[in-house]
């Protein structure tokens, strides 16, 4: 009687390694599309944290542009003036001025594109002092924003 105990011990584990070895199999596709999705979710973020950053130091560059000619004309310094005219055509600077506003409203965080929409209006003014104001903000903003990411 014990003699088709091993033949039936023998088919069970085969039956139960081939079981097994679908189950892996069925299963890899699913864990393959899981890990494939977590690495491009991180690439996602780690591309929107680039875009942000640059994003950023393009409106501080042009930040700090603004509020260095609005110090000039305040101060009356013509040729520091003209000097920067020269190196930063208005032109350009315009140019920045909208690429880094729509880098901004499209990746930057709530508070930097309400800090932006508040500089346009200082900016527009020429108040040196509350320029000055809104620049310490605004970078104050985005350095928080960036050595916590």
């Amino acid at each position: 009687m014990a003699e088709w105990l091993a033949p039936v011990l023998t088919a069970s584990t085969g039956a139960l390694g081939v079981f097994f070895t679908w189950l892996a199999g069925a299963r890899a596709p699913k864990n393959a599309e899981q890990v494939f999705q977590r690495v491009d979710a991180t690439e996602n973020q780690r591309s929107v944290r680039r875009e942000r950053r640059e994003g950023y130091f393009e409106a501080l560059r042009m930040i700090e542009l603004d509020l260095r000619i609005a110090t000039y004309r305040a101060q009356s310094c013509t040729e520091e003036l003209e000097a920067l005219e020269s190196s930063w055509p208005s032109s350009r600077r315009l140019e920045m001025s909208v690429e880094a506003k729509m880098v901004v409203q499209i990746f930057g965080s709530g508070e930097v594109r309400l800090l932006t929409t508040e500089w346009e209006e200082v900016a527009r003014e020429g108040d040196v002092e509350k320029m000055e104001a809104v620049a310490e903000r605004f970078r104050s903003q985005v350095r928080s924003e960036l050595l916590s990411n």
